[in-house]
């Protein structure tokens, strides 16, 4: 069975989880990470014995929105459940939140995924969604 915590500072594990989910654009600059961590309102982790297995992190004002910024999931522990019971002990947690938001990479798998797990792509709502990414290499 494995175990849920939140707010976690072992940054040394956390950092293992990124390296190992593959997250380059993060953990080029390891120490940049650990503070957007640091920073960040809330994390919750998932555990299989002393292990780390799953992390996610969000940004809120804790009144209207909420930006899920990371979800993670070792690579041998998807499809077990693992990012689908964080999501939801986040959003119960911030059930009170109207607006919850995430970018996810386009891929079949994370948008079904997401969608499974009660999200809907932004066409579906009467709104728009503009971003702006700096420094952002698309290939």
């Amino acid at each position: 069975m494995f175990k849920i915590k939140e707010n976690i500072k072992s940054y040394k594990k956390i950092l293992n989880i990124y390296e190992k989910c593959n997250w380059k654009a993060y953990t080029n600059d390891k120490e940049r990470l650990i503070r957007a961590i640091e920073n960040s309102d809330y994390n919750i982790s998932v555990w299989d014995k002393k292990k780390l297995i799953g992390f996610s992190r969000i940004i809120t004002d804790n009144e209207h929105i909420l930006y899920l910024q990371d979800i993670l999931v070792l690579p041998n522990y998807q499809n077990m459940g693992v990012g689908s019971k964080m999501l939801k002990k986040i959003a119960e947690k911030y059930s009170h939140i109207r607006q919850k938001i995430l970018i996810a990479d386009k891929s079949k798998l994370l948008g079904n995924f997401y969608l499974k797990n009660k999200f809907k792509l932004i066409k579906d709502y009467p709104v728009n969604c503009f971003i702006r990414l700096e420094n952002y290499d698309v290939n």
